[in-house]
């Protein structure tokens, strides 16, 4: 007797479980484009009506589960070699290299592992001729086998269904057997649930309804994966951890979506690589994976359909941050970014502006945290809150990164000068560019009084007497004030002892006519303050022009 499951995304308890109902319909549509039905004559595996936007009735037999269930655990040998000696292996070759000018033999141990197929995900992936050798689809199978069946039980499907003889039905007649009931409830696994656990720290078992549990199996193929790097110890990206954003799209329209996603995937990434693993790939910061593909579904909606909104196609974007390490996964942070366009848009902007990543990351981290008012506009936080903290905490080490001038002077230029109208009260000007002002003129007042030297344009100096001199000693004097007085402010970490500090050394630098407004201003926000006189002075240190920084990977 037949199975009938009937689905609508109202229903259904979690972001994962929607990405799931979309995931069962792309399969469905794909074992219709293949050959696998050849295999079974008699199976049925059809939509009773065409999927809509809510939702779908499926109507299947045991053999049209299988051939789903053929195509969802579809995996084959990849062939690998090495150097190290291994005890598992199907052959040796021998090289003949010459080292230090003698004439040795190299062994190459040559083995096989199995890799999930990913069903239809190789063919929408562009970033290689060879199908099996797209950057996406690499990535999507490193973290299938790192955190979603990290173990070696769990890819049992995988690594039956690739034997020669195959037979392997277990899964797919014990899953039928349960869908005779398919309202029941069943305990819960993280193989399939992405985080969950049998049980809460409580010691209260986690279950799910049977038919919804089925539907988690076709969930990963929805998933989009990004590499949060780490900041090693001298502030720079570390893209050699096994650390993951996977990033799920909870589906607002299932006909939509199912409709679009494979040519957002096909169309709409880029292509270029760093190492092994897709440039766009690589993120400061997990909830930025939602923001880039928000921006991917939003394009590709543009120039289907020239609507600029989200909230149709999905409800948000749930981030799972997970990292392998050792023989556990470790879940860092689950977050969901909501689809406001406004919020999509300026991580855009932001992406081009800022190279240093701590400086990026923390700009990201106010614009994740930013909230929206009842119309729907983002009330952004300001670029700049977090920086007091953040300069005041981070090593001596991270303030040399070459790209932390560049940022602090892109945050004045693009998000503060330019928006200077939107942040002026009608009396006064902002208090933002008023610091901005003080810092420069400090910086200039100090050069030319101490050292006697002009800094004619930005990459020239002269004496006072007319003598030129070297950029690079320019340069030196400017480094010398600025430092001087960013640790000061920077040791300063006290609210009386900063405004002491700023009244007696800086305060000489501001007109007399914002005397009285901007000491009010110093008061009232003074952590505000404290944190745009530190990026104002190093907005004034010289940009060094240096090669791209280094993200490519070890592993």
């Amino acid at each position: 007797m037949n199975i009938k499951l009937s689905y609508t995304l109202a229903e259904l308890p979690s972001a994962q479980h929607r990405a799931g109902l979309a995931g069962l319909v792309l399969m469905v549509r794909e074992v219709h484009h293949q050959e696998l039905l050849d295999n079974y004559q008699d199976a049925i595996l059809e939509f009773l009506s065409a999927p809509d936007e809510y939702g779908i009735t499926l109507e299947f037999n045991l053999e049209g589960l299988k051939t789903l269930f053929d195509l969802t655990y579809q995996a084959f040998n990849e062939p690998r070699k090495t150097t190290t000696k291994i005890s598992q292996y199907d052959r040796i070759e021998e090289e003949k290299i010459i080292e230090k000018g003698k004439e040795k033999i190299k062994q190459w141990y040559h083995y096989s592992v199995v890799v999930p197929q990913g069903a239809f995900l190789p063919y929408w992936d562009n970033s290689s001729n060879d199908e099996n050798n797209g950057f996406w689809i690499k990535l999507w199978r490193n973290m299938m086998w790192d955190i979603v069946r990290d173990k070696d039980a769990s890819r049992t499907p995988f690594k039956e269904r690739v034997s020669e003889d195959h037979n392997y039905f277990q899964d797919t007649e014990k899953i039928w057997q349960s869908l005779q009931n398919p309202d029941k409830s069943s305990g819960q696994s993280g193989t399939y649930y992405l985080g969950a656990t049998a049980s809460t720290a409580e010691n209260i078992p986690q279950k799910d309804i049977i038919k919804y549990q089925f539907l988690l199996h076709f969930a990963p193929f929805t998933f989009q994966v990004y590499c949060p790097s780490i900041l090693d110890k001298e502030g720079k990206r570390d893209n050699s951890k096994k650390n993951y954003a996977v990033t799920i799209p909870d589906v607002a329209n299932l006909k939509d979506f199912c409709d679009e996603f494979p040519n957002v995937l096909q169309q709409c990434r880029s292509n270029e690589s760093v190492g092994y693993r897709p440039r766009e790939a690589l993120i400061d910061l997990p909830e930025e994976g939602a923001l880039d593909i928000l921006g991917l579904l939003r394009e590709r909606i543009a120039q289907n359909t020239g609507s600029q909104t989200l909230e149709d196609l999905v409800l948000g974007v749930e981030v799972i941050h997970a990292e392998k390490a050792g023989n556990n996964v470790k879940f860092h942070s689950i977050s969901y970014v909501e689809p406001i366009v406004g919020k999509v848009d300026r991580y855009k902007e932001i992406q081009n502006l800022y190279w240093c990543p701590w400086f990026r990351k923390q700009r990201l981290l106010n614009l994740v945290k930013s909230e929206y008012d009842s119309e729907g506009n983002l009330i952004e936080i300001p670029g700049w809150i977090g920086f007091d903290d953040l300069l005041s905490r981070i090593p001596r080490s991270w303030l040399e990164h070459p790209y932390f001038s560049h940022d602090a002077r892109n945050l004045f230029i693009h998000e503060i000068s330019n928006k200077g109208d939107k942040i002026m009260d009608k009396k006064n000007r902002p208090y933002q560019i008023i610091v901005r002002d003080i810092c420069f003129f400090y910086v200039t007042n100090k050069l030319k009084n101490k050292y006697q030297i002009i800094k004619t344009d930005r990459d020239t100096y002269k004496k006072d007497s007319g003598e030129s001199i070297s950029k690079k000693e320019g340069d030196e004097k400017i480094e010398k004030i600025v430092n001087g007085a960013f640790l000061s402010v920077r040791s300063r970490s006290e609210k009386q002892d900063f405004i002491d500090y700023f009244v007696e050394t800086l305060y000489p630098f501001v007109s007399k006519d914002e005397f009285a407004y901007f000491a009010t201003q110093l008061y009232e926000a003074t952590e505000e303050i404290r944190a745009l006189t530190l990026l104002a002075l190093s907005s004034q240190l010289p940009f060094k022009q240096t090669v791209e920084e280094n993200t490519s990977e070890t592993a």
